[in-house]
């Protein structure tokens, strides 16, 4: 849910500058020259898994056919066939992957279908490259980037190691090669990836003549982006906030013009099960992101659960043992020991029974703190990682998108909840 969310939140600012007086275009980049494909492989919807059937992997996602979600998204038409109001968003993933084109043609024909008030535009697109290869010799004769790395790696201080990602002595890839993202790296005065060699001359010779074939890597894309379309102001998460943290010595040393750097909000969808247990819990904002397994620890102890290590009744029964028969039978101490170091495994084993019964019981606040954390993150991930806009329809109602798009506002919080 987190692109729509990006979409919606740039369309509004965009919206808010208009009003304003202010010509502003809203922009959405597409990073279609990623080769994480595990990343986009999947799809969680109405807690089903649906699987890309592509085994490309390596190379630009942008490239893998869109023909090959077809199967998984006529799988999807056919599981949720029930649900007459899912059947246009599905509809809408049907056209765009039937373009006979790659993922990012389809991707961006959905984008499009679904905002046509956005300018959506694929990073890989050779047009593009070709207002970048002045950037791109740059980065190979000079490298600038790596003479920021130093004043950026001290803006992380004792925790440099946490710096999203490392400086290169080259920040592009090689996409010419089938099914394959190459990293360049400096060998020997020049440069290299895995299957060829060339000089620093030949390498800015063939970014003149064929610049589409060369992708920036994290660090670069703001750079490239800024270099080919400078941005008023940028919208970005936690994660692409830091790669701009990165780039502050390198825009200063280069005095280069950036955009504004925006941390995007981020909603949260609350179906009526959800919301009624959380507001029985009494929790706080900070209760939701703690850790469940600290929760249920806390509920046993609030309702007086015995410690799994708790062995009072042994200790009991060892004090009566020793009255009884050590006193007066030594001989039989090894087979009192004996008992008591089984008694102690018994007391135990009732003691998690006892720990799993309190926390099982159906009406139980643990029961409610599973649903409420299940609910915001679930399997383990945040919720607008992992819901997809069809999730949000199921559970909240056809109309909850147009509540989204009423939701967002550029001046509100962080962080939105959209609840009963």
């Amino acid at each position: 849910m987190y692109v729509h969310e990006k979409i919606l939140e740039t369309l509004a600012l965009a919206k808010h500058w208009q009003a304003k007086g202010k010509q502003v275009v809203p922009l959405f980049w597409m990073a279609t020259e990623d080769h994480d494909f595990e990343e986009i492989r999947s799809m969680h919807a109405n807690g089903q898994v649906y699987r890309y059937a592509s085994a490309m992997s390596g190379g630009p996602v942008g490239k893998i056919p869109a023909s090959d979600a077809l199967p998984a998204i006529a799988s999807m038409a056919d599981d949720m066939a029930h649900q007459p109001s899912l059947k246009p968003w599905i509809d809408a993933m049907q056209s765009a992957y039937s373009c006979g084109s790659g993922l990012a043609v389809a991707h961006r024909q959905l984008i499009q279908s679904l905002y046509p008030d956005i300018l959506c535009l694929d990073a890989s697109d050779a047009r593009l490259k070709a207002l970048a290869g002045g950037l791109f010799k740059a980065v190979i004769k000079r490298k600038p980037l790596m003479k920021s790395a130093a004043k950026a790696s001290a803006l992380w201080g004792d925790e440099v190691d946490a710096m999203p990602v490392p400086f290169k002595d080259s920040p592009l890839f090689d996409t010419s090669h089938p099914g394959k993202r190459l990293r360049i790296v400096a060998h020997e005065g020049g440069y290299q990836n895995k299957l060829e060699k060339w000089s620093t001359k030949d390498l800015c010779r063939l970014i003149d003549e064929d610049p589409a074939r060369f992708s920036p890597d994290a660090l670069l894309r703001p750079v490239y982006q800024e270099h080919i379309l400078p941005n008023v102001a940028y919208t970005g998460g936690a994660g692409e906030m830091a790669y701009w943290l990165q780039l502050i010595p390198y825009f200063k040393q280069s005095g280069s013009l950036h955009a504004s750097i925006r941390l995007r909000q981020s909603v949260a969808f609350w179906p009526h099960a959800a919301w009624r247990k959380y507001k029985q819990l009494g929790w706080t904002i900070a209760d939701l992101h703690g850790d469940l397994a600290s929760h249920r620890q806390q509920y046993l102890q609030n309702n007086k659960a015995p410690d799994l290590d708790d062995s009072r009744l042994t200790q009991q029964l060892a004090g009566m043992l020793e009255q009884a028969y050590k006193h007066h039978y030594p001989s039989l101490k090894p087979r009192v020991d004996g008992w008591l170091a089984a008694m102690e495994k018994h007391e135990r084993r009732m003691n998690e029974a006892v720990r799993r019964n309190l926390s099982q019981t159906s009406d139980s606040d643990f029961q409610r703190m599973v649903h409420v954390t299940g609910n915001l993150w679930p399997s383990g991930y945040f919720q607008e990682r992992h819901w997809t806009l069809l999730d949000v329809i199921h559970q909240m109602g056809p109309e909850a998108m147009d509540t989204l798009r009423e939701t967002i506002d550029v001046k509100g919080p962080v962080w939105w909840w959209i609840h009963p």
